[in-house]
């Protein structure tokens, strides 16, 4: 089986290419402490529910655009992150500046302060209000590949999803005789306790 490309992290994708079409893999170290930022500040109003396989984690801070006070609709996205794309046209013309493809960090170079305590909640979802971002901590101490995507699908299918690969010098490898079975040539035990033998046509 051919192995999927890497992407390389660093890359633009505004506009997507399919160069960005590529397997998204992300490193983190053995018993730290984690933290994401996740924003749906950009050209399209959609907020995003984010799911993290392996962990739950706490949700350490939340960053809402400024709402109409009267209608409810978005009237500003939230300005603390500054974004790259806003003179992207400079280098490619089908650049879309209002795009937030490549978010450059704080604008005024500090992040929100926050504190996480027994108040803070706890998830292994969240949304991202459109507009907005959400800072998400956890502690890497689950070691494995662990999928971290939006719950949208088709989101999810058009790249905004990412594999973590926690702790790699921690992970256990499987036995030989687990990586030799193929798919519908396992025994199983039923909830009686009986062991089914399914064929291999299964």
């Amino acid at each position: 089986m051919e192995q999927a490309e890497q992407c390389d992290i660093e890359q633009s994708c505004n506009p997507p290419t399919s160069n960005c079409t590529c397997v998204h893999v992300r490193s983190i170290p053995y018993r730290e402490t984690i933290q994401f930022v996740f924003s749906a500040i950009g050209r399209f109003d959609n907020s995003h529910p984010i799911h993290l396989h392996g962990h739950s984690f706490q949700v350490a801070h939340i960053g809402y655009p400024n709402y109409n006070e009267t209608t409810g609709m978005i009237q500003e996205h939230n300005r603390e992150i500054k974004c790259n794309d806003t003179d992207c046209r400079a280098t490619d013309p089908e650049c879309e500046p209002e795009r937030c493809t490549q978010p450059a960090g704080w604008v005024n170079g500090n992040g929100p302060t926050f504190s996480i305590n027994n108040k803070t909640v706890r998830k292994d979802t969240v949304i991202v209000p459109a507009g907005g971002y959400v800072i998400i901590s956890f502690i890497s101490d689950n070691p494995g590949y662990w999928f971290l995507h939006c719950h949208i699908e088709v989101h999810q299918l058009e790249g905004m999803a990412v594999i973590i690969n926690e702790a790699r010098n921690e992970q256990k490898i499987a036995p030989d005789s687990i990586l030799q079975n193929e798919c519908g040539n396992n025994n199983m035990i039923d909830d009686n306790n009986a062991l089914c033998l399914l064929p291999s046509s299964v």
